[in-house]
């Protein structure tokens, strides 16, 4: 079993436009737009604005506009492939996506000579994962249990998003590991964690870095991206070749993708992680990221 979770959170808060006296538009409103139609620049993002004419005393005209953004991109990649093969015979499984690739311009021949053309090249990315198990006899005659010795070699890749969509970055994983097991006991592989923070800020000259007060005239921008990979491996013996294949099959196709007691030990985790994630998001509006 192949899990995988990527959480992308995006936080902005700040002022948009501030504009005093001559440089205001001299007009009446208050208003606020939400808007998350895909073709719109700020998709998600509240802008709240207030437009002042100039009144009777002696304050100036005024215009002020400031925009909030809470969004959670959320991806889970889930995979239960299974294969059988031979004692010490390295078995492979790939769940990969072919995509083409931009070489760029490379020289072709036609009527009028040599021109340049885009090339392209087909290339696969994805989840690779290679085993080769070693089944060890029982140490002792009264003991029935059997070991198996697992040497992996697991590549997972994962295709970013990007502009240029005929050269996409890719975020290469590789783990080679070696362990020995009960028969029908579970490996997990884990510790492909990633996390990723990134803040961007701009204010104003000398008011901006006034404590408290600051925040109002600035503009905060701050990116949090997390990965967290597990791998769930369970080898078994199978000594009787018909019968024990068959009934292994029909076990394996009446589970479910996720049946291991250490997958939803896992999920029930993530849901409690998940109610207080929230509330986080909108500290870090006011507070920034904070070392833990």
């Amino acid at each position: 079993l192949l899990f995988e979770k990527r959480i992308k959170n995006h936080n902005n808060f700040g002022l948009n436009i501030l504009r005093l006296g001559s440089a205001a538009e001299n007009r009446h409103e208050t208003g606020l737009k939400y808007m998350t139609e895909s073709k719109i620049e700020k998709q998600g993002i509240v802008d709240f604005f207030i437009f002042r004419r100039k009144p009777n005393s002696f304050i100036p005209a005024f215009d002020i506009a400031y925009n909030f953004l809470m969004s959670q991109e959320d991806v889970r990649i889930n995979a239960a492939p299974s294969v059988t093969t031979l004692n010490q015979t390295p078995a492979q499984i790939s769940l990969v996506e072919e995509i083409s690739i931009n070489n760029g311009a490379a020289p072709m021949d036609s009527n009028k000579g040599i021109v340049y053309k885009e090339s392209y090249a087909r290339a696969q990315y994805g989840t690779t994962i290679v085993i080769t198990p070693t089944i060890h006899d029982p140490e002792h005659s009264e003991d029935e249990k059997h070991f198996v010795t697992l040497e992996t070699n697991i590549t997972f890749d994962t295709i970013k998003k990007n502009v240029q969509n005929d050269r996409p970055s890719v975020s290469r994983r590789h783990v080679e590991n070696h362990v020995r097991v009960v028969d029908g006991e579970t490996v997990i592989l884990g510790g492909l964690r990633e996390k990723t923070a990134e803040d961007t800020s701009s204010r104003l000259p000398f008011i901006g870095e006034l404590p408290g007060i600051g925040k109002f005239f600035g503009d905060s921008k701050m990116t949090d991206e997390k990965t967290e990979m597990f791998f769930f491996i369970t080898p078994r013996i199978i000594f009787d070749a018909k019968g024990e294949l068959e009934m292994l099959r029909h076990e394996q196709l009446m589970k479910r993708p996720g049946d291991l007691p250490e997958f939803l030990e896992r999920v029930q985790e993530a849901k409690r992680k998940h109610k207080t994630r929230l509330f986080d998001n909108s500290l870090k509006l006011l507070f920034g990221h904070v070392d833990g």
